[in-house]
């Protein structure tokens, strides 16, 4: 982004790939929310659960 005197202020433009807590943000070129990410979880979580169980019931 360039100021009122056309010099790049690259200190605006850094882009942090961590979290507060140096954590690496895995999502780092696609963006989403943390309750998108929950959601996300709660639905793999059940589908696993689910396959789980469907396994366990051909044994």
């Amino acid at each position: 982004m360039a100021n009122k005197n056309n010099k790049n202020n690259i200190k605006d433009e850094r882009i942090e790939d961590t979290t507060q807590y140096g954590e690496f943000i895995s999502s780092f070129h696609q963006w989403i929310t943390p309750e998108k990410q929950r959601e996300k979880a709660r639905y793999l979580a059940q589908v696993t659960k689910n396959n789980n169980e469907t396994n366990k019931k051909r044994v």
